[in-house]
């Protein structure tokens, strides 16, 4: 990691934007079961609250795809940009 991505901008660049989205896809879930907990006593269909949860579960699984892929890309490996 300290050896190229720290140094490259490109790769710097890369691994702040993908954190930032990481970041983001763990917050989204949160705010959409808050969405269903907050919904649960109005007019909103089962369907949509189905929607919400499986919405929240699929972004908290990207999330920890991501995380996993940000470290054996740039920290555990090194990016490499031979090997392209």
């Amino acid at each position: 990691y300290y050896s190229h991505v720290v140094n490259c901008s490109s790769c710097r660049a890369a691994v702040t934007a993908l954190k930032a989205l990481e970041f983001c896809l763990q917050v989204l879930p949160i705010a959409l079961i808050g969405m269903v907990a907050v919904a649960n006593g109005t007019t909103v269909s089962s369907v949509a609250r189905k929607v919400l949860v499986f919405t929240a579960v699929l972004c908290f699984v990207a999330s920890k795809w991501l995380g996993n892929f940000i470290y054996k890309t740039f920290y555990f490996h090194d990016y490499n940009h031979a090997f392209k």
